[in-house]
């Protein structure tokens, strides 16, 4: 399936465009149909963003944080559902190496400390963003929140892929549509050259399901290539999709890619 990215401006930037399509008969022909979308920010970012080659023989490090009861925030339960699937995956395969920090291992110092060992990163936690100052938009911790600020001024080599499981990771300011200013788009600036987030918050029982049909693709069927992410991405949003009904709109639709994307190749001749 053809790949294209939506670099959006004005009010467009609110709008999923990926769920574009006709939903009052049966058979509308919608987006999703016809091509695997990502979102860049701007155009220097998608420019800008890091490649690196993809991964055949070396194992993917996933660092994993799971923040299931952050104080002072409404307890995330399903959190632990995550984890649990990308646990079950990794046991039964080389190619993904699980690094976890969960609830009072999860700290500011512990996860910056491991993001500089891990290419890959998975956060299920609270996210807030700053409107006013979107430098100060952060990722809430059991030691308090870790800003994108902060994580900017990190040196990290391996970045690939962060997957943020956290609500509104990738929603923008209404008053600012044309300012990329979300937690996703942060972690493009921060050297992540594929992200995941989402335009809204999503359903606690969701999430567990699109991370593990997420990660059985880029493993089993991209071979741990994290450019064919939002590729997994688009496979396991219509696995949601089919399970919730597709006019189920707050279920599947928020979950969206950001930043690079190498479509995969064409299948060997027989």
């Amino acid at each position: 399936m053809p790949h294209i990215t939506w670099c959006l401006t004005g009010p467009l930037t609110f709008l999923p465009i990926h769920a574009a399509g006709c939903y009052d008969g049966k058979n509308g022909p919608k987006i999703f149909d016809y091509v695997v979308s990502s979102y860049t920010p701007t155009l220097t970012a998608l420019l800008s963003a890091k490649r690196h080659p993809p991964r055949t023989t070396q194992a993917a490090r996933l660092l994993v944080v799971s923040q299931p009861a952050t104080p002072h925030h409404m307890p995330l339960p399903g959190t632990v559902a995550e984890v649990d699937a990308i646990k079950a995956l990794g046991n039964g395969t080389d190619r993904l190496d699980v690094t976890w920090l969960d609830n009072q291992e999860a700290t500011t110092t512990a996860l910056l400390h491991h993001m500089k060992e891990c290419n890959w990163l998975h956060l299920a936690c609270h996210g807030v963003q700053d409107t006013t100052n979107p430098i100060k938009s952060a990722f809430f911790l059991i030691d308090g929140p870790l800003t994108l600020q902060e994580i900017t001024k990190q040196s990290f080599s391996h970045t690939e892929l962060a997957v943020l499981s956290a609500g509104q990771t990738a929603k923008g300011d209404s008053k600012l549509p044309d300012e990329a200013i979300h937690l996703a788009a942060g972690m493009l600036v921060a050297g992540y050259g594929s992200v995941v987030g989402t335009m809204w918050s999503t359903r606690d029982d969701d999430a567990p399901i699109i991370t593990a049909r997420f990660y059985k693709y880029l493993i089993q069927e991209a071979g741990g290539d994290s450019s064919k992410a939002a590729y997994a991405l688009h496979d396991a949003v219509a696995h949601l999709r089919n399970l919730r009904g597709e006019n189920e709109f707050g279920s599947w639709v928020p979950f969206i890619h950001l930043g690079i994307c190498t479509p995969p190749g064409p299948p060997p001749e027989s």
